[in-house]
């Protein structure tokens, strides 16, 4: 009695979509299975397959930060440095819950900052609040149409807001542009160093990445102190489904 074996072919099916699997999901990715090992000649074996396909960024927001399907959002502060770390700053961000503080302090990773001298002569210091970049400081389930907005400022400046062209939306694969921190601070490449390869940004792929200048104008854009490094966040962004 003749057999035609399925073994090959569904070991080798299962061998692609294991190889896909390892593309870290740029390509659709699924399982197959088959209802037996052999069938006789002039049979059928039923076969049954899942496949998932990638969800790009933009189909969860689209360029103007938008949301387009119910997704988690989780949102990280990864760093702040004005003056070396003697200016405050505040970052805010609004995901359809109105405004909620990311952060405020010096970002100086200690319990207090030298602030410099008072008119006797005696060293001024400040209580800095902790800055954790691998913690999560919001998350919220945002639906369909919410807008992801982002404000940051110094203790004696004015709010900068998304839109501004101080604030930088980076995605995954791309370069950031490299400038020096003014003063001695870390520089923007410093602060995102663990989510750099070669050079690019590797982020996930529905990520992204915000870092705003908040003590020049982009007219002076050209100034050492334009740094891009006085608020830096990362936001992740997770479907939900409905």
């Amino acid at each position: 009695m003749k057999y035609i074996t399925l073994t090959s072919a569904a070991s080798l099916l299962a061998a692609s979509f294991s190889c896909c699997l390892a593309e870290e999901n740029q390509i659709p990715t699924g399982t197959i299975s088959v209802d037996r090992d052999k069938v006789r000649a002039g049979e059928s074996a039923d076969l049954s397959w899942d496949i998932d396909f990638p969800i790009d960024l933009t189909e969860i927001v689209t360029p103007d930060l938008e949301i387009k399907m119910q997704t988690e959002v989780h949102a990280f502060m990864i760093g702040t440095a004005v003056s070396n770390h003697r200016t405050k700053t505040y970052t805010y961000v609004d995901i359809g819950a109105g405004w909620q503080s990311l952060y405020s302090g010096y970002g100086s990773g200690y319990q207090y900052v030298y602030l410099g001298r008072d008119s006797s002569g005696r060293r001024v210091y400040a209580q800095d609040t902790p800055l954790n970049p691998n913690v999560s400081v919001h998350d919220h389930v945002a639906p369909v149409g919410t807008n992801l907005n982002f404000a940051a400022r110094t203790s004696s400046g004015n709010w900068v807001y998304m839109g501004d062209q101080r604030v930088l939306t980076m995605y995954r694969g791309e370069t950031p542009s490299s400038k020096e921190g003014w003063g001695g601070d870390a520089s923007l490449e410093d602060y995102i160093a663990p989510y750099l390869v070669n050079g690019v940004l590797n982020i996930g792929e529905h990520d992204i990445m915000i870092a705003a200048e908040l003590t020049h104008s982009w007219a002076n854009r050209n100034q050492s102190g334009y740094d891009s490094n006085d608020s830096i966040a990362l936001f992740r962004f997770i479907p939900v489904e409905e």
